[in-house]
């Protein structure tokens, strides 16, 4: 649906958008899974946080390195996993 919208208004609508709406939505997905007890989820919070820097980047028309902070996010997230389960 927001890919449609988007798309529909696309002269109206700046190109990062998509971006900020699917960093949101990722963000919103995690914050429900917490209240409902089922904990979050590294991987769609990393890319969650990814996505909405990179569109507020875009929208800010500033320069991210998206895929090297996307490598290094998912290298600490790599090495932080194992010592979160540790901890249960």
């Amino acid at each position: 649906m927001m890919t449609g919208g988007l798309l529909l208004f696309s002269s109206i609508v700046p190109s990062g958008m998509w971006l900020v709406g699917t960093g949101i939505l990722l963000l919103a997905l995690n914050a429900v899974r917490r209240f409902r007890g089922l904990g979050f989820s590294l991987f769609t919070l990393i890319l969650g946080v990814l996505a909405l820097a990179a569109g507020l980047a875009d929208l800010a028309h500033v320069g991210f390195p998206i895929f090297a902070v996307a490598l290094v996010a998912f290298g600490v997230a790599v090495l932080v996993k194992p010592m979160m389960k540790g901890r249960g």
